[in-house]
Formats: structure tokens, sequence, C-alpha cells
């Protein structure tokens, strides 16, 4: 994710995102394992078990031999008749009088669909148990079959007693015309024609008995039973609080992502440029270092720096140094920059202009009643700077000196603008360290200066504070040459 943004930012990146709002994230996976076991352990667990019916054609149900043997939409219908029998009162009372308890109960379903292109129906039940989800869809899968079974031969009992009724009947007309035919006073041509009427119509109901009782009885039978369901089908413990943890891993990812978006910070990771500024090197600042100046550990930093503002910065030049988080690493880069620059053999001055902060002078040893820069503007001019200049290990040092703080006004008169002019033809490098940008002591001295060299704390300073620091000083008049992150290892912040 490093696309920009509308504002020129660049969107974060996820792993940093994580890194900075770690546990925002844990936060979130904690409360959906916690959520997840709230719900595995509430949840119903249900069990559903399905049996498979396979249907013969039958005279007295829908699926007739006709209905089987016509077009696709005439077999659906009836299929669909057929399924919905399994569903209807009748037989969920048989199936409650054989498992001997109300069935379908609460909390449990009955579906049954037709499988496509098939002469089945699939019965599916749902209930509280294993052993109550194999019960009920197998018991609904009989009770149909027995059903379809009894109505088809009840329908071939009465079919057999209404022909057998006529068969009876006919016989005993077949009897009298029989006898009349062989009682001389009748006459015989129409008592014969009575017995070969009834003899055919005899015929005729015999051959419909037989066919009668040829008709099939088989309803089907179970192709599928009922089997014992292993598994509920709500998700396992183990599977829930897996899920949980995935969704609440998702949702930490984007609480981090979103916190550090809102956050604005300048990270480590932006060692190319921040708000358009080139940066020119990024420091770690320890407690020790803070102590006693930095470390090796950030000698080459500073050389890289140093290369930055020599590339940047035409000589002569008067560059001030101020921050947008603590003045005192403002000062601190002042003085390590200084020496830098003068260990490549350029002449360098530095002058400490911050009237709060006497970091500067602790960084060269110098006593903080020393005569400095405000006894300097208080009484002197330039050609006076001798008087309280400081030669430390080949740079001259301006100290604050005891009454800066009281004499901050005169930072905005023509004294230091005189001050810095003439040094600025002595020396390569005038340094001055400001107070923080954006104040009005810090604004007062950056504005004195050729350019301003921007000293931004990582994961303490927003881009949103250097877009209005940057705004304000070019209504300032004020050339900002680049920045230099500072990142502070925790045992810094505590002492900072």
């Amino acid at each position: 994710m490093e696309e920009e943004s509308r504002g020129g930012r660049r969107l974060p990146s996820v792993v940093p995102a994580v890194r900075h709002h770690w546990l925002a994230a844990v936060v979130c996976v904690v409360a959906a394992l916690l959520v997840g076991v709230a719900y595995a352990s509430t949840v119903e667990r249900t069990y559903t078990s399905s049996s498979t019916v396979l249907l013969n054609p039958l005279a007295a149900s829908p699926l007739t031999a006709e209905a089987a043997g016509g077009s696709g939409a005439q077999l659906t219908v009836a299929l669909e008749t057929e399924a919905q029998v399994v569903s209807s009162p009748t037989i969920a009372e048989a199936v409650s009088d054989r498992l001997d308890r109300l069935v379908p109960g609460e909390g449990e379903t009955l579906t049954v669909d037709v499988p496509t292109g098939t002469q089945m129906v699939q019965i599916t039940f749902t209930a509280d148990s294993p052993q109550e989800a194999q019960d009920g869809a197998q018991a609904f899968a009989e009770e149909f079959l027995d059903y379809r079974e009894a109505r088809a031969v009840e329908q071939q009992e009465s079919t057999l007693e209404n022909l057998n009724g006529q068969l009876d009947a006919t016989g005993e007309l077949l009897r009298n015309a029989l006898a009349d035919a062989a009682d001389e006073g009748q006459a015989s041509s129409f008592a014969s024609r009575q017995v070969g009427l009834y003899t055919e119509r005899l015929s005729t109901l015999n051959s419909r008995v037989s066919e009668a009782e040829a008709l099939a009885t088989d309803p089907g039978r179970v192709l599928n039973p009922a089997e014992l369901p292993e598994q509920p089908n709500e998700f396992s413990t183990a599977v829930v609080l897996l899920l949980a943890a995935v969704l609440g891993g998702l949702a930490g990812l984007a609480v981090a992502w979103y916190r550090e978006w809102r956050t604005d910070y300048v990270r480590a990771d932006e060692t190319t440029d921040i708000a358009g500024l080139p940066v020119f090197a990024g420091l770690q600042l320890g407690a020790a270092e803070r102590r006693r100046g930095y470390a090796s550990s950030t000698h080459e930093a500073f050389r890289r720096l140093r290369i930055g503002v020599v590339a940047n910065a035409t000589r002569p030049h008067v560059l001030a140094v101020g921050s947008l988080g603590l003045d005192e690493d403002a000062l601190r880069v002042t003085a390590a920059l200084a020496v830098r620059l003068a260990e490549a053999r350029y002449r360098v001055a530095v002058v400490a202009a911050d009237p709060g902060d006497r970091s500067l002078e602790e960084y060269f040893g110098i006593p903080h009643d020393a005569p400095g820069l405000g006894d300097l503007l208080a009484t002197g001019g330039p050609d006076d700077v001798a008087d309280v200049v400081i030669e430390h290990e080949g740079l001259t040092v301006v100290p604050a000196g005891p009454h800066l703080a009281e004499q901050r006004d005169l930072l905005a008169g023509e004294g230091l603008r005189q001050l810095l002019g003439a040094m600025r033809e002595d020396y390569d490098y005038v340094v001055v360290g400001a107070a923080g940008a954006g104040s009005a002591d810090g604004d007062t001295v950056i504005a004195t200066a050729d350019s301003l060299l921007l000293v931004v704390a990582q994961d303490r300073t927003t881009h949103q504070q250097i877009a209005g620091a940057l705004e304000s000083l070019d209504h300032l008049g004020v050339r900002t040459l680049g920045a230099v992150t500072v990142t502070h290892s925790r045992r810094s912040r505590q002492h900072s």
C-alpha cells in the first residue's frame, strides 16, 4: 500500500501499521475469540439425517402408471404431489404414533425434495440429537411407503368388491335367462339373446377382476436408509474459534491500518522524502547517547547528513536547525552536524539561539554562566563577537549565555542579522540552533538564516504538522533545505 492519497501523503503499509498498533490488533483478536467462545458455548446443536425413497407407480396415488410413462411435466407434477403427501398431517400423525412423541417437535424440521430426473423422494429430518434425526427421517420414509401401500391395497379391495358384486348380479341374471330359455312358454330367440349378453358381460367382469387382482400394490422401497449423523450442522468449537481468530486478525489489521492512517505520524520507513522534503538522514537516539552526545552508532548517519547539507547549501551559508518535536533534538543535531562539518575541514561556527534550552552548551561542556549571544545582543555588536566565542576542537561556538531568555525579543532586531552576516563572511557554515519551528522564538531566528534544516521526531510528528509548518515558513520566505528524522528508544522517551 504505497500509493499516494489525495493529500499527497502515502497510504501506510500493513506491516508497519501492525508493528505500531499491535495492541489494537491483539485486542481485536482476543475480542473475536471471546465472541467465538460465547457463541460456541450457547449455540444449540442440530443434526440432520436423510433417507431416499424409490417410488413405484400405483393406481391409487398421484404417481400412476400413466403419469410415470407420460410427459416430463406430468411426471414432475406427480412426484411433487407425492412429496407433499410426505409432509401431510396424516403421515406426521403416523410418525408421532410410531416414535411415541410429537413429530416434528419444537426445533425440528422436515424437508422433502425430488431429485431432478428421478422417481425418488429425498426426506431430510433435522433434530436436536443424532438419534432423533435418524429416527425421524427413517420413520417418515417408512410411514410414507406404508401409507402408499395401504391406499393401493384399499383401492384394490374396493375395486374387487365392486367387481365381485357385479359378478354376483350378472350371474343371477344369467341363471334367470337360462331358466327362461328352458321354459317352453317363452320366446326362445329373446331368451337366447339374454343368455348371450349376460355371458359376455360375465366374461368381461372376470377379466376385470383378474386385472384388478394383478394390480401392483408395492409402494416402492427405501433406497438409502437414514444414517446416524456424525457431526452437528453447526461448526465445531475448534472451527468456530479458528474462524473467530481469522476474522479477528483481519479486523485487527484493518483497525491497525486505520489507526496508522489516522495518526499520520512520520515513520522510520520514510527515508526518502517527507512532505516533499528530502530526508538527509535518520538518527537513532537512545538515553545514553542523549547524555554524552551521539555515539558511534549514529556516526554514519551524520556523515550522510553532512553530505546532504554540503550538496544543497552553497558556501558561505547560514543554516538554522529547528525541530517539530523536542527542541533538545534540534540543538544536539546542530552541535553534532557542526562537528562533522569541522571534521571535513570546513570553517564552522555554531550559534546557540534557543532561549529556552542549554543542551548545546552541555554538548560542548560550556559552563552555563559563560557569556554568550544574549550578552552580545544586549550590550555589544558584531565586532564584539570575539568576546563571547569559545573555540572547541576546530570550530567556533557562540553559546546562548545566561541572559538570552531575558533578551529574547532582541532576536528580532538587527543585532542578530548583523552578527550572522558578519560571521557568514568568516566561515563556510554558520550553524544556528533555533527553538522549535512554529514558535515565535524559533521563527524569528530561522527567518534570519539562509535556509532551515528541519528536525522531525519519528512517531511523534505528524505529516499535517509538517505541512502546516512548511506553509508558515513559506509565508516567512524561509527556504527549507531538507529534513533529518530522529527516532527515540523507549528508554529515551522515558527520560525526555
